[in-house]
């Protein structure tokens, strides 16, 4: 069991120096996460189709374009990580 904590204990408290490493680390934690945000808003991804056209009047199709687009959201969404070894 912890001891209580007061704010009358000031810098000599028991839990000062967790409680300033854990807003440190909270604090750069959210400044990472805003420069990952940052990285990830700013790149440009260009996707090539290089189906070519079945008739000489024929042009490919906008489905196909947002297909490709779908599929990369999706790639790029899926998980890194193994929940099943985290949790073991």
């Amino acid at each position: 069991m912890l001891p209580p904590d007061s704010e009358f204990y000031g810098v000599g408290n028991e839990y000062f120096l967790f409680t300033a490493v854990f807003y440190g680390m909270f604090c750069l934690h959210t400044a990472y996460v805003g420069y990952v945000i940052f990285r990830q808003v700013n790149v440009d991804v260009f996707l090539l189709d290089w189906e070519k056209p079945k008739g000489r009047h024929d042009s490919i199709s906008l489905w196909r374009t947002v297909l490709i687009a779908n599929e990369w959201n999706r790639m790029q969404a899926k998980r890194k990580t193994s929940i099943e070894w985290n949790l073991i």
